[in-house]
């Protein structure tokens, strides 16, 4: 008799299968703690974890600690659930998203120095 399982027997490639075993895993509560770091935080609510700073900043997203400039800071876990399932919160995460790439890539541009202009001696 074959192992039952809960995942459907979808291929043979081991490599997906144990990235559905994982993603089962992650569902079923067994990868949850209390408090989550910002790369984990990120990867919930999904953006890049650069952007956790902004959100905090703009009030969508609160730590659970005092937020200091070079401290790692953690998230709590079932807040970021339940905010992720309200869709005018998600909208708003990802305009906050959209709106710090575009202010990084600005300050790129602006900060790039003046390209050197060679002169010819005659």
């Amino acid at each position: 008799m074959p192992k039952r399982t809960i995942l459907p027997a979808v291929s043979d490639d081991p490599y997906l299968r144990q990235q559905l075993r994982s993603f089962q895993k992650l569902f079923t509560g067994l990868l949850f703690p209390a408090g989550v770091l910002p790369e984990t935080a990120a990867q919930m609510i999904g953006v890049h974890p650069d952007v956790l700073p902004y959100l905090y900043d703009k009030g969508l997203l609160k730590s659970l600690e005092a937020r200091e400039p070079k401290k790692v800071s953690h998230y709590h876990t079932a807040e970021i659930l339940e905010k992720t399932q309200d869709r005018q919160w998600m909208a708003k995460v990802m305009e906050a998203a959209r709106e710090y790439h575009v202010r990084r890539n600005s300050r790129k541009k602006s900060n790039k120095p003046p390209v050197a202009v060679l002169q010819t001696v005659s």
